[in-house]
């Protein structure tokens, strides 16, 4: 046996439940100092090392007589006391060892549990004489550190307040250096963050952009669990200025998307073998359906949302598999194709559905009795797509020719061919209200016609390849496509102009959708994506005059005795209001001065001028203090915000700007020229103001829109993926 012959300092004696207790001490008594008033004094120790804990320090061998000798070899015991220990057989020994040596005035106690020491004493400290009781320190009574103290106390015969004064100012010293630290590296991570917040508001995923802002933030702006910075907050609210995303967790083409009717949520079927159910709200995968291990062709929710209609994009399987997702389990499978299915479209009750097939037929299926009804035959092969008109009058189709197919439903039976494009169509469409129906084609183009004459309204050209998908907005004015070029297009019906083109998408663009607001589309793509787009984002609201109390700035302070005025067109200065006596010049613009105003508290001054800039001043000296750029025009406006924190500004550049007045650096900027007003609430930006309407752009408080954002998410986290790819673990 390996005998112990170095000297220790302590004995650390415990029950192995306590060993975070153990650990904790003997770390603490290691690396303890004595402070600097003790240098020099020979009758104390210049360290409390080394502390002896079982399971550091024993070799293979007699365990017992090793600890025996460990004791022996030590100068003072410290017993952690709980209920635990006090049943202990090793602990009671141990103490009893130490007692025999004769050294029970350098027994510790360092109570970590129970409320008397019957509770949490061995017996061998119990029963000590009344003369030669240990009393020890109460984690309980005075906190870990304090408890700490008190045993160092004794075992160094000092007085506690001459260790516990220093000790406690070391500590807050110690806690400061560590708080100021984790601070740094909390500010230093939070910048990093918001600039990779902005990357992802240019790649146009907002939802991830606003998770990681939220990261950035402190939970309570009052009691901040990480520091602000201004930068996060600018990071938020330009990613909550659209709710544009991108849905991300294929792993392969998305070949179809569907849109349950209430716009809660997105279907789609991938070449990954999967189908999955999207939050529209959060992005968050709310469901994986069980498929087989093949490729998904097309997914169709019925009207009622209750169902998901499904078919595989393999040749070995030609059924229509319908899930009931109330139930989450498989309603019924249609079986009649005899290849691929392209297509899948529900009658508005919800009891037939059919369905386009490369066999080159289209089915009607009664869904109830799981058969199928009829079967349209024509000429054209490769069915790709057949939709049934709002009313379920016609059936609209397209085939592997240029020709689009108009059936009649109940009879089955080809009542028109529209003839105009000159390639293959691709697919078709009707407008919620039936009053036209667009197809697209690999020629290129979109063609709307007009279904009570038939006839081709607008030739819609625009795409350099294939158009692969369209759909109507709800209110019949606008038309979005997808493309083989990559891009989605906006085109406005009333003259067919092409109001705008999307190309985030790096690969064809499959499936488009208009969610039943309105206000977004849905697109799906090759490059293993789904995007939601936000039609027009940050777009105001217009409301009554009456509606709206606005904050209007002064060019004179609170007490109404003085005034900033422009002085030589390019300075400003304060003059007496009843005098007009001018006490002091700002001099600073390079260009005409248009207009300047007060602080609400009167202790700065702001000023809008032709040279592009806002200029901060100090109201008292009237020295610029900031200079805010950004605006590419003249700014022909400036407003504080009611708590002067922020400023608004309007330019000739069309555009409106909020600045942080503390930092200068810009908040938001809203595509706007007309002068902006804060509502007294602080809460809005009004534009446009007349007698009888405003426009009203929300501009929450910084907590509110934490707030809104967290209950937004709360049950959509950053994947493990996205935090490790953003350094957060």
């Amino acid at each position: 046996m390996e005998s112990v012959e170095k000297e220790y300092f302590a004995f650390i004696s415990y029950k192995s439940e306590d060993v975070e207790w153990a650990t904790w001490l003997q770390h603490e008594l290691e690396h303890y100092h004595l402070p600097a008033s003790f240098n020099g004094r020979t009758d104390v120790p210049h360290e409390l090392r080394p502390v002896f804990r079982d399971i550091d320090e024993l070799s293979a061998g007699n365990l017992p007589e090793q600890i025996k000798q460990a004791l022996l070899n030590s100068q003072n015991l410290i017993v952690i006391c709980s209920p635990q220990a006090a049943e202990s057989p090793w602990v009671n020994e141990e103490v009893e060892t130490f007692i025999s040596l004769g050294r029970t005035d350098r027994i510790f106690p360092f109570i970590v549990e129970g409320n008397s020491p019957k509770e949490f004493f061995p017996p061998s400290l119990l029963n000590l004489p009344k003369n030669e009781e240990r009393l020890g320190g109460e984690v309980s009574k005075n906190g870990r550190d304090a408890a700490f103290v008190k045993v160092v106390a004794g075992m160094l015969g000092v007085g506690f307040d001459s260790l516990w004064n220093r000790y406690e100012k070391e500590k807050a010293e110690e806690e400061r250096k560590q708080r100021e630290l984790r601070d740094k590296l909390m500010i230093s991570q939070s910048r990093f963050l918001s600039e990779k917040v902005n990357s992802l508001v240019e790649e146009g995923d907002f939802y991830t952009a606003k998770l990681l802002a939220l990261e950035a933030l402190p939970v309570d702006l009052k009691n901040p669990d990480r520091p602000y910075v201004i930068e996060a907050e600018i990071a938020l609210r330009r990613a909550s200025q659209s709710n544009n995303a991108i849905l991300r967790g294929h792993t392969d083409n998305v070949t179809s998307i569907a849109l349950s009717p209430d716009g809660l949520i997105i279907a789609s079927g991938s070449y990954d073998e999967t189908i999955r159910l999207w939050n529209f709200k959060t992005g968050q995968v709310v469901q994986q359906l069980p498929t087989k291990e093949m490729s998904l062709s097309t997914v169709s929710f019925s009207p009622d949302g209750q169902y998901l209609a499904y078919a595989y994009a393999d040749y070995d399987d030609s059924s229509i598999y319908i899930w009931n997702l109330n139930k989450n389990c498989q309603q019924c499978i249609l079986k009649g194709h005899r290849t691929t299915v392209r297509s899948i479209s529900y009658s508005r009750d919800g009891i037939t559905v059919i369905t386009a097939s490369d066999d080159g037929t289209i089915r009607i299926w009664d869904v109830r009795k799981g058969r199928c009804s009829k079967i349209l035959r024509d000429d054209g092969k490769f069915v790709r797509s057949a939709v049934y008109s709002p009313d379920e009058r016609y059936i609209a189709s397209t085939s592997c020719d240029s020709a689009i197919r108009i059936w009649d439903a109940d009879k089955g039976l080809l009542i028109r061919k529209l003839e105009g494009h000159m390639d293959v169509a691709t697919n078709v469409v009707f407008s919620d209200d039936g009053s036209m129906l667009a197809s697209t084609s690999e020629d290129y183009t979109i063609r709307v016609w007009d279904t009570t004459t038939w006839e081709c309204k607008h030739c819609l050209k625009g795409h350099q390849r294939y158009v692969l998908s369209a759909a109507f907005s709800p209110d019949n004015l606008l038309l979005v496509s997808g493309s083989l070029d990559n891009t989605i297009r906006i085109w406005e019906l009333e003259d067919g102009q092409c109001l705008g083109h999307l190309d985030d998408h790096s690969e064809r663009v499959n499936s488009v959708l208009f969610h039943p607001d309105g206000n977004f589309f849905i697109s799906s793509s090759y490059d293993t994506t789904i995007r939601i787009w936000e039609l027009f984002p940050n777009h105001p609201k217009k409301v009554s005059r009456n509606d709206v109390s606005v904050f209007t700035n002064s060019y004179m302070n609170s007490k109404g005795d003085l005034m900033v005025d422009i002085h030589g067109f390019r300075e400003i200065c304060i003059k007496e209001k009843e005098s007009g006596i001018i006490l002091r010049e700002g001099i600073g613009h390079t260009d005409d001065v248009y207009g300047a105003c007060f602080s609400p508290d009167d202790k700065y001054i702001a000023s809008a001028s032709m040279d592009k800039t806002i200029r901060i001043w100090d109201a008292e000296t009237l020295e610029c203090i900031n200079v805010l750029k950004g605006h590419k025009g003249d700014v022909t406006s400036v407003s504080f915000s009611p708590n002067g924190q922020y400023i608004v500004s309007a330019s000739a550049d069309d555009s409106i700007r909020v600045w942080d007045v503390s930092t200068g650096l810009c908040i938001i900027v809203i595509n706007n020229k007309s002068t902006p007003y804060f509502t007294v609430d602080g809460c809005h930006i009004v534009t446009n103001l007349s007698e009888d309407s405003a426009y009203v752009w929300e501009f929450p408080p910084l907590q509110k829109l934490i707030d809104d954002n967290r209950e937004k998410f709360k049950n959509r986290q950053l994947t493990p993926e996205e935090r490790k790819r953003f350094y957060l673990e």
